[in-house]
């Protein structure tokens, strides 16, 4: 049995796919400042989710999407080439996810307290070596193409907050400071992405769904604490 479609899709092969395209120059004028809004407000995210781990004795990033930010990270400052000021910036938040990791050594299984010890472990274990497998093979099939993996991985973690909230009935480890800058910097990061390469319609869907997710954690984290009682802007 054969597909209909076959003879098309050797018709789309012949031509330039879109993530073949060449870069779209954006000015510097307008790409810096965006650049440094996505960088900076990322450091501070993890900065603040550091801190709240050690107050609160919770993890500040979601476990499963701690583990591909960790692999990507490690991908883009040590295996792929990148410029210098992109290998700077994983380079920085690599060593921050180092400490976060370590959080997670301690305050991860919280979050899973039906589950094993030795379930717990397996899982994570798994975890962890999929992200290393999946942040490798996808910019080596995309020539060392970094942003598809990245915006991949970012709106992935915007589904994690959300599911982490949920999963803990509670606002321990979070803070309106952390879900407010993450809208920004994300929203920083996809237009860049997109300027950068306006053929890509996958960028575009993944900027959608993040900031979709990003707004409704957003709302959600806000009635949280709101139930609870606590001002929302008082805790850093």
């Amino acid at each position: 049995m054969t597909f209909p479609l076959t003879g098309h899709i050797s018709v789309l092969a012949s031509a330039p796919w879109p993530a073949q395209l060449p870069q779209h120059a954006i000015p510097d004028v307008v790409k810096a400042p965006l650049q440094l809004v996505f960088a900076v407000g990322w450091s501070i995210i993890y900065l603040m989710a550091i801190r709240r781990g050690f107050i609160e004795k919770w993890l500040g990033i979601p476990l499963i999407a701690l583990a591909g930010n960790f692999a990507w990270e490690f991908m883009f400052s040590f295996v792929f080439r990148v410029d210098t000021a992109d290998r700077t910036i994983n380079l920085s938040w690599f060593c921050i996810d180092v400490v976060i990791v370590g959080q997670a050594l301690r305050y991860g299984r919280k979050d899973f307290p039906a589950v094993s010890r030795t379930a717990y472990w397996s899982g994570v274990t798994a975890a962890a070596a999929f992200a290393v497998g999946f942040m490798y093979a996808l910019p080596h099939d995309l020539g060392g193409d970094f942003l598809y993996a990245a915006l991949l991985q970012n709106c992935f973690l915007s589904y994690a907050f959300l599911c982490m909230l949920h999963r803990r009935n509670s606002t321990a480890g979070q803070t309106m400071y952390i879900a407010t800058i993450k809208i920004i910097g994300n929203c920083a990061a996809c237009i860049v992405a997109i300027g950068n390469y306006p053929h890509r319609l996958l960028f575009e869907v993944l900027f959608a769904a993040t900031m979709a997710l990003d707004l409704l954690y957003w709302v959600q984290l806000r009635q949280a604490f709101a139930k609870e009682g606590v001002p929302a802007w008082r805790k850093v």
